[in-house]
This record gives C-alpha cells, sequence and structure tokens, in this order.
C-alpha cells in the first residue's frame, strides 16, 4: 500500500523511559480490549468526552481522563506536541499482535491528524 502523503516525523525527541514507568504504573484493568475477540490489540484511554474512561464518543467537550492525570510527564508530551486534543489513547499490542492496513472512515477524522508515539518498540516493528 503506498500513501499519497509520506509519514511526517516530528522534531521532538522524549524520555521513553519515564513514559514507560508512568504508563507502567496504571493498573492492568484500566485497559481494555479494542476489539470483540482477545487479539493482543488494547488501550488506554487518555482524552474522551468528558473524560469518561469508557467513552469512545467523538463529539463532545473532550477532557483528560483520570489516567492521563496520573501521568504528568504524558502531559508535558501532549503539550509538546502542540496540538489542540481530541480523543487520545495509548494502544498496546502483544508480541503477536498485528495491526491489519486500515483507513479511520468516521467523520471525526476527516480534519484531525494521528500522532503516534512508540514508548516500547523492537527494531523488526514495521509501520
Amino acid at each position: 500500500m503506498k500513501l499519497q502523503v509520506p509519514f511526517i516525523q516530528l522534531p521532538i525527541t522524549f524520555d521513553a523511559a519515564a513514559l514507560l514507568a508512568e504508563v507502567s504504573a496504571i493498573e492492568e484493568s484500566a485497559w481494555r480490549g479494542r476489539t470483540s475477540r482477545d487479539d493482543g490489540n488494547s488501550a488506554l484511554t487518555l482524552i474522551t468526552t468528558e473524560g469518561d474512561p469508557a467513552s469512545d464518543a467523538l463529539s463532545g467537550r473532550m477532557r483528560p481522563t483520570p489516567w492521563l492525570e496520573r501521568c504528568p510527564y504524558l502531559g508535558q508530551v501532549l503539550e509538546a506536541i502542540g496540538a489542540t486534543w481530541g480523543r487520545a489513547r495509548l494502544m498496546r499490542l502483544n508480541g503477536q499482535a498485528e495491526v491489519k492496513a486500515h483507513v479511520d472512515i468516521n467523520y471525526y477524522w476527516r480534519e484531525r491528524m494521528r500522532v503516534h508515539v512508540p514508548i516500547v518498540t523492537t527494531p523488526g516493528v514495521r509501520f
């Protein structure tokens, strides 16, 4: 699959160890599956409608969840990117998981960009 526009690498670096320490302190029960089957793909909500950690809504006032409020350095990372934030989450894949090529078709994404900040990865991962 060839993209019409290339990925853009932002000229910002972060302390991955500090991010990992904060994220690792969040209890496992806060992470939730992303699909109806256990495919190794889970998410931790950071910014949602009214800060409700269970919300997947795409409209309404976006606020930080309790998970983001417990991660001050992660908040600094989001601030350093310099965006007006809408829905945001951390995604986690186990070692055998795969995300198939896809397009986010909901109107919400029409005028928004997705930003991916790897915290833990390996050289074999291809984006």
